[in-house]
């Protein structure tokens, strides 16, 4: 944690757990339907508990794969940094 982008994507990825957490509990029909989709309904309807399944898939798509881009990353610059950092001997 050396730098503001590094703290802001921890910051993004942990809300975006809590969000994937909670459209979780609402797909499998925990009475939190007040805090999403208008707040019509305590317990969401069958036709939103699919959407909310739907959106905690596509949440962790996306947090897997800003993991996997952030372990590439990491890789590619310990690389450069080996090559451009190398020292010749003397």
């Amino acid at each position: 944690m050396n730098s503001l982008s590094d703290w802001a994507a921890l910051i993004a990825s942990v809300i975006l757990v809590c969000l994937t957490v909670f459209q979780t509990l609402l797909a499998v029909g925990l009475p939190f339907g007040n805090a999403a989709f208008g707040g019509a309904n305590a317990v969401l309807s069958t036709k939103l508990r699919l959407a909310s399944a739907a959106s905690s898939v596509v949440s962790l798509m996306a947090l897997s794969s800003n993991h996997w881009t952030e372990i590439d990353r990491g890789l590619d610059d310990s690389c450069l940094l080996t090559v451009t950092h190398r020292q010749p001997s003397t």
